[in-house]
């Protein structure tokens, strides 16, 4: 699996009788998450014996149904070493932007859509970067796609032209930009009648359509 090179001894801790503790120690939303922690979780999901996959299964799955989970995923997506746990973060993101963006507070919304622009920016500025973590980029742009479903163009009608503007700075961010455009108009165009009610639906097609020229001028 690409993006996770933690060697053996990294998770040495989760063979030892307190597996279980150890584990369970991310649940443990009182204290701050410890990522390194996380990282061996993820580590042993995918690469260690049966018995820590089980474990491994287990505590991730009520990580992420936590109802705090996405209050994590800046420290996961900022500090961890691995693309697994990295794409765990995101998954998180995308689930309470789906089911929770409403009731978030304003200034909540405006900070999660904040930090996963300027993420994206600097992950896609550099071509090299971009393709060594194409697959994180990729559901870093779902996430960012989800907002925009919510957001624009009502509360981001500038969307379009930042993008635009942003596309000028390197080639790799303008492919990027490209990627999450097709990303998007794949849900608005594609996925729309199971996804979104019909007149929400119309209104990002209608506005996707008058924006759309601005991406070739």
């Amino acid at each position: 699996y690409m993006g996770t090179s933690l060697p053996r001894d990294r998770i040495s801790l989760l063979c030892h009788e307190g597996e279980s503790r150890v584990m369970d120690a991310i649940l443990d939303f009182s204290q701050p998450l410890n990522v390194d922690v996380l990282d061996r979780v993820t580590y042993a999901l995918y690469h260690g014996s049966k018995l820590e996959r089980q474990e491994a299964n287990r505590v991730l799955m009520e990580f992420q149904a936590h109802p705090q989970a996405w209050s994590r995923v800046d420290s996961i997506l900022q500090w961890s070493q691995s693309e697994e746990t990295k794409i765990l973060g995101c998954l998180c993101l995308e689930t309470v932007i789906r089911t929770k963006w409403a009731i978030l507070q304003p200034e909540q919304r405006s900070a999660i859509r904040s930090f996963l622009v300027n993420l994206i920016i600097s992950l896609s500025a550099n071509e090299a970067t971009l393709a060594a973590q194409h697959t994180y980029v990729t559901r870093l742009n779902v996430a960012l796609v989800e907002i925009l479903k919510h957001e624009w163009p009502h509360n981001w009608p500038t969307f379009i032209q930042e993008l635009v503007e942003s596309s000028s700075t390197s080639q790799s961010l303008c492919q990027n930009n490209m990627r999450l455009l097709k990303i998007l108009s794949e849900e608005i165009f594609d996925f729309s009648k199971e996804q979104m009610v019909s007149a929400k639906a119309q209104k990002l097609k209608v506005q996707l359509a008058a924006e759309f020229a601005l991406v070739y001028v």
